[in-house]
């Protein structure tokens, strides 16, 4: 049930953006824009169906629904093309940035909120330790496209933005290619993500360490866990 819940909420989300704001910079826009946004919503539904497999709690423990935080994970991903139609299409006077700097800002914020949710109402889950950076990457990726094609930023920072999100989550196949085990590092200070695998209850570090080592830098380091 939570998943029907969690599609149809993404699909109102893509389409009844792009289309009224393909309809107010041209009708004949309303057309590709819809066909863009619902391939794009298709693309997520499938991983987020796929990811049913992986619906337990870190200690092993079967989950029998999505839960609040993995759907707003998925809303996010979800947002990324209506968001990019925005930026995309010429729409009169400050329309296109006002809808960009509101409706994206808002969407920005579900980053923290999913987080809060997991840790004070669950349910947290390996699917939403491997959704949450992916989701940043997505995000993150169409926000400095977004922010570029609006003139909000130069090419040369959105750029930067992109490659800070992205590198990680690309670098993850080879870390595991190189036989590396990742570790995740709590600091004291603030929390810098390294690699895709992290969850939505914390935004710890990651860096890479020997198989057979547990290594913690010392100083502002408290805690360090081992992925097996």
């Amino acid at each position: 049930m939570s998943l029907a819940i969690w599609l149809a909420a993404g699909l109102v989300l893509t389409e009844a953006l792009a289309v009224p704001v393909a309809r107010v910079h041209a009708p004949s826009a309303m057309a590709p824009a819809a066909a863009v946004t619902l391939g794009w919503w298709l693309l997520i539904a499938l991983v987020f169906i796929a990811g049913a497999a992986l619906l337990d709690t870190p200690d092993g423990t079967p989950v029998d629904h999505y839960g609040l935080p993995n759907g707003l994970t998925a809303l996010r991903a979800w947002a990324c093309a209506p968001l990019l139609v925005v930026a995309v299409l010429s729409l009169p006077d400050r329309l296109g940035l006002l809808l960009w700097v509101f409706v994206g800002g808002a969407v920005g914020m579900l980053d923290a909120v999913d987080g809060i949710v997991a840790r004070r109402y669950g349910p947290v889950t390996v699917l939403g330790k491997a959704m949450d950076p992916f989701g940043d990457a997505l995000f993150f990726l169409a926000a400095a496209l977004g922010c570029y094609l609006l003139g909000i930023v130069p090419l040369w920072l959105a750029a930067l933005i992109a490659f800070r999100y992205a590198a990680p989550v690309l670098a993850t196949p080879f870390v595991f290619l190189a036989r590396r085990r990742p570790e995740l590092v709590h600091t004291a200070g603030r929390a810098h993500r390294r690699a895709a695998v992290t969850g939505t209850d914390d935004d710890p570090a990651l860096r890479i360490a020997d198989p057979p080592r547990r290594r913690c830098a010392r100083g502002a380091l408290i805690t360090c866990v081992h992925l097996a």
